[in-house]
């Protein structure tokens, strides 16, 4: 779109026009079809001006038609030596309500930091708007060099002095073709052969200023002519033929195109027609001639069109393992294109439970590993190198089992990493008040700490205009290959995965295959010369009907199909396209060699999908990235469940392993009901396959924060208690640990995209009660356990027995579902009040239970509290029914054991960061308790400035100490405790008032903190 708000400095102004000379500019726009009116809005109008984008049919920047130039045009007085923006406006009904904005095409110097507006900054001698543009294809025979020619308002244009030199000619002057109430240039190419012109414009002023500008385009005037351009670079062997055969002048009865050396493509004969043909091309150049024979039997031939496919050089590896007696059989092979023998280079991958023993030393295609002790995935990686230095890689994995078993995986079997998997969501920009690569990978051990092992990190590529924690966060992608400079480097992102995989996290980048920027070269190209361009297939440029999540479906104003509501700066991409897909096809692969990352989450991955299906889309783009490196997730923004979304699954010959369950993000926009949760966790009981898992969360950078929305920290606690538990693959967004959206104004963008606030109080609360979650899932498989096909039918639903058992519970406010597991079966029981509750659950061991034998009533086992790292020793008759305490907002999730057990929680950095001196706290100071009143837990925060003993204390309103919260020696800095509502001796305390004290020495401070029931 266009600037809303610009301010202007009229003292400014004022000054700069008395020292500088005004242009008068005339500005011309030939109007999309079906336009009712034109406008020129810009910087130097108040943008139309505009409301919200729309401008009034009678605004003041309305444009009007000229029949010597056959377009609008509009006059306006801009001060020589200033830069202003401007874009054109049109109005696609009468009203105006239906419009569009359109960037200058005739004019070079764009603004793309600021919505592609177009530039122009007028000098006292000056030429503007020349067409045709530079580079440009002209096959209009009527065709005119048209420009404008402006001088400042005290000067004057000599059209008898100023020329135009058509290929070093004898120039002509303007004076047959310079009309000077508009100050346009029109002189007709009428004379022109056809083929590669060069024009050079020289104009001259009466004041004796001279100014010279060119440009270059071709003319395609001749009977019969090729659309498509000759070049040296194509990507694939399948593409499309384009050429014209004009001759009006007679009747055309056969037409025809030859591959020279490979055979012809008779065609249905026509005269003034547009041809399209589906070629095969072979290795080497391509030679095509379109021929035409007319009623005379007289031939006509084109001139001859190149196409240049390069061969393969590279060696294209590939990994097979095959299972045999103890060990693992492992089989490299590589198909050199130019049938070199190759050498073998064999790795173990960084992220192996061990390192399989002496792989680095293999230089032969195949060999025998023993099978590895631990279970978990086993990756190696294999570099074959031909003898001229070409080297092409590969990734291939096996999966250990916890009792041994060896899987060897098929096409749509995903490591195990990827079932058990936990994300966590990533915005550069605003994780760290940096915004860097550099300083994110600085406190990836975080992460690791919350329990998370899947970083999904937002588009790192380099976008178009200013990367912003707004509305750019980095889809709009103009070059898939460089990282964005904002973020760093190159190798900065090199740091980044590799400070990950030091800490046993994987990561996943997020892409954008549905679409490309508009400011890509590709696409500058594409729109610059419409079907001449060499990369016109590469975008869409017909609407395909299909759903498009209410979006909408708009033709750019260059022929590009884009999604209405995400504007004309992402144009779609083709990927029925051989080349287009080959080449965002080497784009993934690129980043997985090069980088070594474990994935993608594909942006708008319904998008490409619903339009190219399958074949050209999800099957060609799994089988490409998984030849590259096979131990690695996709996940598919797109919707997961429900009826026909099967097939974008890897299991039902689809895409993805991963796919958003966007029934149960709308279940939980509003703090939902207990049917309607459990309705969505449990899905009928249906997965599309082993393999295929559904993406669940609170919110992301795309949603607003779920604190904002509940208005509430504690209405969070049950629904992500509830996520983190049951099937499905949980996410949480940055910044939701420490609360980001609580309190917090602005819009939406605003709260999601923010800079993380790592001190924020409500972190005291929330940040252990994720890390909980995500440890309990990690350490527990009970918690990580899909929907299976257990009764052996070949289907996953809600026939087979349900690895989610909803449970009886006497308090309709309380949900609670078992979660069997052989021997370590789960159990979570969760309050969705605002009151303590206890609460008898129907547990009915021998219906869902999984142990080997069976427990029998006097049999002994564990009840672990893992929430709280509590354990009881039960009997077998005390399980069938169990009496559950529960906080308000409060969750209860346990094992019921063989064993005692316990989670193990590392220290969590989510505090004040450690400050160096200049930085410490210049007073001692206690802010109010957060949140107060509070009933479930409440965070005391306070600034020490000086190191010290110090003490914290909670009295009630007696005066009477009912709990010590800490008391050890702490250093300079702000500081956090939590206090749970309960006494020293662990009993839950009684509503009221309470006093809060911190004293170090000399220095004490204190509050009050209600505590509600």
């Amino acid at each position: 779109m266009m600037r809303t708000g610009l301010i202007c400095l009229s003292a400014l102004l004022a000054m700069t026009a008395s020292a500088r000379e005004t242009v008068r500019v005339t500005f011309r726009h030939t109007p999309s079809a079906g336009t009712v009116r034109a406008f020129l809005p810009g910087s130097f109008n108040d943008w139309g001006p505009n409301i919200a984008g729309f401008i009034h049919p009678d605004a003041p920047s309305r444009m009007t038609w000229a029949d010597s130039p056959g377009c609008y045009v509009c006059i306006v007085p801009l001060v020589a030596g200033s830069t202003y923006d401007y874009k054109f406006h049109e109005h696609a009904d009468a009203s105006g309500t239906s419009y569009r904005w359109i960037t200058d095409p005739l004019n070079p110097r764009i603004n793309t930091a600021d919505n592609n507006n177009s530039l122009i900054t007028p000098f006292e001698a000056f030429l503007f708007q020349i067409s045709p543009k530079d580079g440009s294809v002209v096959t209009d025979s009527d065709a005119r060099l048209v420009f404008g020619a402006f001088t400042a308002d005290s000067d004057s244009v000599l059209p008898d002095a100023s020329t135009i030199r058509f290929d070093g000619r004898d120039p002509v002057s303007f004076t047959d073709f310079y009309d000077d109430s508009l100050s346009l240039v029109v002189c007709p190419l009428a004379g022109l052969s056809g083929g590669a012109h060069r024009v050079v414009i020289t104009l001259q002023t009466a004041s004796g200023r001279t100014t010279v500008d060119s440009t270059r385009f071709t003319l395609l005037n001749d009977d019969i002519y090729f659309i498509t351009p000759s070049h040296d670079d194509v990507l694939a062997a399948s593409r499309t033929v384009r050429f014209r055969v004009g001759m009006a002048h007679t009747r055309v009865d056969d037409v025809r195109l030859e591959q020279i050396d490979a055979g012809a493509y008779s065609l249905s004969a026509g005269r003034e027609r547009d041809y399209e043909v589906a070629v095969t091309l072979g290795f080497g150049m391509n030679r095509f001639v379109a021929v035409a024979t007319d009623s005379s039997g007289a031939v006509t031939v084109s001139d001859t069109l190149r196409l240049y496919y390069p061969e393969p050089r590279y060696p294209d590896p590939e990994i097979r393992f095959e299972r045999t007696g103890d060990g693992i059989r492992v089989t490299g092979r590589a198909n050199d294109p130019q049938g070199d023998p190759v050498t073998y280079a064999w790795a173990n991958q960084p992220l192996n439970p061990e390192r399989i023993p002496g792989i680095g030393g293999i230089r032969d295609s195949t060999f025998t590993i023993s099978v590895p002790v631990l279970p978990g995935d086993y990756a190696l990686r294999l570099v074959a190198t031909d003898p001229d230095g070409h080297a092409g890689q590969t990734v291939n994995f096996f999966t250990v089992r916890p009792d041994g078993g060896v899987l060897i995986p098929g096409p749509a079997d995903v490591p195990a990493w990827v079932r058990d998997a936990q994300i966590y969501c990533l915005f550069v920009r605003s994780f760290t008040a940096e915004g860097t690569l550099r300083a994110a990978a600085e406190r990836l051990d975080h992460i690791r700490d919350m329990g998370f092992g899947v970083i999904w990190l937002l588009p790192v590529m380099d976008v178009e205009g200013e990367l912003d924690r707004r509305w750019n966060i980095g889809y709009n992608i103009r070059d898939f290959y460089r990282v964005e400079p904002v973020y760093g480097t190159e190798a900065d992102f090199s740091h980044f995965v590799r400070s990950a995989h030091d800490l046993g996290l994987r990561v996943i980048l997020d892409v954008t295959p549905s679409h490309s920027s508009r400011s890509h070269p590709i696409a500058l190209d594409a729109r610059a010369n419409g079907p001449f361009s060499r990369y016109h297939d590469f975008y869409q440029h017909a609407i395909i009907p299909h759903n498009d999540n209410g979006l909408g479906q708009s033709v750019s104003s260059d022929g590009i199909v884009y999604y209405s509501a995400f504007s004309d700066a992402l144009l779609n991409w083709d990927w029925e396209n051989a080349e287009s897909r080959r080449y965002m096809l080497d784009v993934y692969t690129h980043w997985l060699r090069e980088y070594d990352i474990d994935g993608f989450r594909f942006d708008v991955y319904w998008g490409s999908h619903r339009r190219y299906g399958v074949h050209h889309f999800d099957r060609p783009l799994r089988e490409a990235l998984r030849r590259a490196k096979a131990d690695i997730l996709l996940l598919g923004e797109t919707d997961g469940t429900g009826i026909g979304t099967e097939s974008q699954y890897a299991d039902r010959g689809g895409g993805m392993d991963l796919g958003y369950d966007w029934r149960f993000k709308d279940a939980i926009l509003r703090y939902p009901s207990i049917h309607q949760l459990d309705d969505r966790l449990y899905n009928a009981g249906y997965r599309p396959g082993p393999n295929s898992y559904f993406l669940r969360f609170l919110e992301n950078q795309d949603e607003d924060r779920v604190a904002y929305r509940y208005g509430s920290i504690e209405r969070t606690l049950p629904v992500s208690a509830a996520l983190f538990t049951a099937t499905g693959i949980p996410m949480i967004y940055q910044g939701q640990e420490t609360g980001m959206g609580q309190g917090m104004g602005g819009d939406k963008d605003h709260r999601a995209r923010a800079i993380v606030d790592w001190a924020n109080p409500a972190a005291g609360v929330l940040a252990p009660h994720y890390q909980k979650l995500a440890q309990i899932r990690a350490q527990f498989p009970a918690f990580r356990r899909q929907f299976e096909d257990l009764d052996g039918n070949g289907r996953i639903d809600g026939g087979d027995p349900s690895v989610q058992v909803p449970l009886d519970v006497s308090d309709p406010s309380v949900y609670a579902f078992g979660r069997p597991f052989p021997n370590q079966n789960g159990l979570v029981v969760i309050n969705f009040s605002a009151n303590p509750k206890t609460v008898s659950v129907l547990t009915v061991r021998d219906s869902w239970c999984e142990f080997d034998p069976p427990i029998r009533a006097d049999d002994a086992c564990f009840l672990n509290n893992l929430y709280e790292n509590a354990s009881v020793r039960v009997s077998g008759r005390e399980l069938d029914t169990l009496r559950i305490p529960l906080e308000p907002y409060g969750a209860a999730v346990y094992t019921i054991s063989l064993r005692e057990e316990r989670v193990a929680l590392p220290d969590l950095r989510v505090r004040v960061p450690r400050q160096d001196a200049a930085q410490r706290p210049g007073r001692f100071r206690l802010y109010p308790a957060y949140p107060n009143p509070f009933n479930a837990m409440t965070v005391i925060r306070y600034d020490l400035p000086v190191e010290g003993a110090v003490s914290v204390e909670i009295f009630d309103a007696a005066g009477r100490r009912i709990r010590r919260l800490a008391e050890s020696r702490q250093t300079p800095g702000t500081h956090v405790v939590r206090w749970d509502g309960r006494d020293g001796t662990g009993r839950p305390a009684p509503s009221g008032l309470y006093l809060c004290r911190v004293r170090c020495g000399s220095l004490v401070g204190s509050g009050k903190i209600v505590l509600m029931r």
